[in-house]
């Protein structure tokens, strides 16, 4: 039973990560800019929100495959 609830309040974590990625990157870039100058190259390229939501959607996707593949594991130590 305590592996399903892990699982749940895993995969809910997930998910607000993947809610809150897009929004926290995007604030950090503008923080960025005012700060000393570019970290990479002479010019700085703001990443664009699609491009974000692509990058979290990405990460969510593969969080839930770690996640599968530990209860395969569990499983099997617990079987």
């Amino acid at each position: 039973m305590w592996l399903v609830k892990w699982t749940a309040l895993i995969c809910e974590y997930i998910e607000y990560e993947h809610d809150k990625y897009p929004v926290i990157c995007h604030e950090e870039e503008l923080s960025d800019e005012g700060q000393s100058g570019p970290k990479l190259g002479p010019q700085k390229v703001l990443t664009s929100e699609a491009d974000l939501r692509i990058d979290a959607k990405v990460i969510k996707e593969s969080k839930i495959q770690n996640v599968a593949i530990t209860l395969n594991k569990v499983q099997h130590v617990l079987a």
